[in-house]
């Protein structure tokens, strides 16, 4: 015992052997049981410890000794219990085992994972071929091929299978109960309503149409209807008709010749069917009868689309072929799944989308615009402006308001002051907006701004014989173009210009406070003025 402490139930069992106890106890133990445990039941042969290696006799001394338990044990698993040194009952001694982990299996494998038997599986759980998150039984499974999920997701099994054999098929004896299939909820599923239990029969001038199942394990019990005057057949009260209203509810008006007909039974669910009329469900879908309304990646014609029978709306498979709605434009639907259609935004917010309308081209949000960037848009109207084309509007640096002087006759000097100026066409000839016409005036139009000490620029476009023309900054040392004059700094215009970006840089007297921008020009046409940081209005 000198070098371990640990005792392994190997061990103990060797030592209940000295004293004669093991021996018969564990003789009434029988496979997959290896011994009597302490508490008097037969335990399991368990799948941590290693297989016995050992040696009645052994020790130094010539005595009886029994070898420890040795072995190795499977990577995964705990590992191998040391075996307890040998006991020498006429003094000998005997050498333990080893303690280590197991080497002759394979690492524990995730969710999902291919698998043999649940020891593959690091939960412990082997279905359906898969590692499995959990106890998956009954109508559920962990297979993607008999769910539509992903492997080693427990769900419902796609309707009208049954991998573990659980449903029962009692039809032979209930023709509404369970028909030895799932129902792609989890449950074993039960003959649909589109099946005839009883068929159609006349009692005199009384008719009774055919019964369904009611999808829940029992026959309906359809309502009656006397013919009258008319004769009963097992297709409805033969009554002549020549529109729908001259039948019963019961009944539909088949047109047999030009506009007159005959009254006929409304059909069950799962029969052929072009009009709802025609139906006892009032519903048409997918060419049959149908339980419900049943449109997008639902189907009510059966297999192959669905795991069902026709006349039932049910989910279409994951590789069925139908089509889920027509997408709108900067969005598409995704085919069919088990989950249904998911429409989602189609392209990123700015890319083309040739299904858009004209003059919306663009995408953003799954919608069509005319633009997202500047540079989606052209002359005359250079600006993007709310996902829409306008005219060219102000950086945020110009200190100007109302610098492209845009609006209406009425608007177009909005927040400037003017005397003898007019408004005249737009540097760009955008509609909304206009350029200014100078006669010869002097400080006219101007416009009063705060404006801070520092380094700036000012200009604009300008058309005209220029000479004599300029733009010119005044300081200010109070607010609102009050205070002292602090000085001026002019923007000359010289040559002939047409619409010729010009400006010019300057500094605000430390100072300042306000300053106010004002054209003295003749014969002169302004437009898109700017004072601010940045060469540009």
């Amino acid at each position: 015992m000198a070098g371990s402490t640990k005792v392994s139930r190997s061990g103990v069992w060797l030592l209940l052997g000295a004293l004669g106890i093991t021996a018969a106890q564990s003789a009434s133990c029988s496979s997959p049981f290896h011994s009597c445990y302490e508490t008097r039941t037969c335990a399991p042969v368990p799948h941590d410890e290693a297989g016995a290696a050992g040696d009645e006799f052994g020790g130094t001394g010539g005595g009886r000794a029994i070898a420890g338990a040795s072995g190795s044990g499977r990577v995964g698993g705990v590992p191998a219990e040391a075996g307890l040194g040998g006991i020498d009952e006429f003094g000998g001694s005997s050498s333990g085992g080893t303690d280590s982990g197991g080497t002759d299996g394979s690492a524990a494998r995730p969710v999902g994972a291919a698998c043999s038997i649940s020891d593959d599986c690091a939960l412990g759980n082997c279905i359906d071929g898969v590692c499995c998150e959990g106890d998956c039984t009954g109508c559920k499974a962990c297979a993607a091929k008999l769910t539509g999920k992903s492997d080693g997701t427990c769900a419902p099994v796609v309707g009208g299978q049954d991998p573990h054999n659980q449903c029962d098929d009692l039809t032979a004896t209930n023709q509404c109960g369970t028909d030895g299939a799932c129902d792609g909820s989890g449950e074993c599923r039960k003959v649909s309503s589109s099946h005839v239990c009883a068929a159609a029969s006349c009692t005199g001038s009384t008719f009774k149409p055919v019964a369904t199942c009611d999808g829940a394990g029992a026959c309906n019990t359809p309502m009656t209807e006397s013919c009258g005057t008319y004769p009963c057949a097992t297709t409805g009260c033969a009554k002549t008709c020549s529109s729908q209203a001259d039948c019963s509810g019961t009944s539909y008006c088949k047109i047999t010749s030009g506009t007159s007909g005959t009254c006929m039974a409304k059909n069950p669910n799962g029969t052929l069917a072009s009009s709802a009329f025609e139906c006892s469900s009032n519903v048409v879908a997918d060419g049959v009868c149908c339980d419900m309304a049943c449109t997008g990646c639902r189907a009510c014609s059966g297999a192959p689309l669905t795991g069902g029978v026709a006349g039932q709306c049910l989910n279409v498979v994951a590789s069925s072929s139908k089509s889920c709605p027509p997408a709108s434009p900067c969005k598409f639907a995704s085919a069919c799944s088990a989950e249904g259609c998911t429409v989602q935004q189609n392209f990123q917010d700015g890319s083309p989308d040739p299904t858009c309308a004209s003059g919306k081209p663009y995408c953003f949000s799954g919608g069509c615009v005319a633009c997202n960037v500047d540079s989606q848009c052209g002359l005359p109207t250079p600006s993007c402006s709310g996902h829409a084309c306008v005219c060219r509007k102000p950086s945020s640096t110009n200190k100007l308001k109302n610098p492209g002087f845009d609006g209406s006759t009425s608007t177009g000097f909005s927040s400037w002051t003017k005397t003898n100026v007019v408004l005249s066409t737009d540097a760009e000839s955008c509609p909304g907006s206009n350029g200014v016409f100078v006669e010869n005036s002097e400080n006219d139009p101007f416009q009063c701004f705060a404006l801070t000490p520092g380094d700036y620029f000012v200009g604009g476009r300008f058309k005209g014989p220029s000479t004599g023309s300029f733009v010119r900054v005044r300081f200010f040392s109070g607010g609102n173009c009050g205070g002292n004059s602090l000085g001026t700094a002019d923007l000359s215009l010289s040559g002939t210009i047409d619409w010729t970006p010009n400006w010019q840089n300057f500094t605000a007297p430390a100072t300042t406070m306000s300053a106010y921008v004002g054209v003295y020009g003749i014969q002169l046409s302004v437009d898109q003025l700017f004072v601010g940081t940045a060469a540009q209005f």
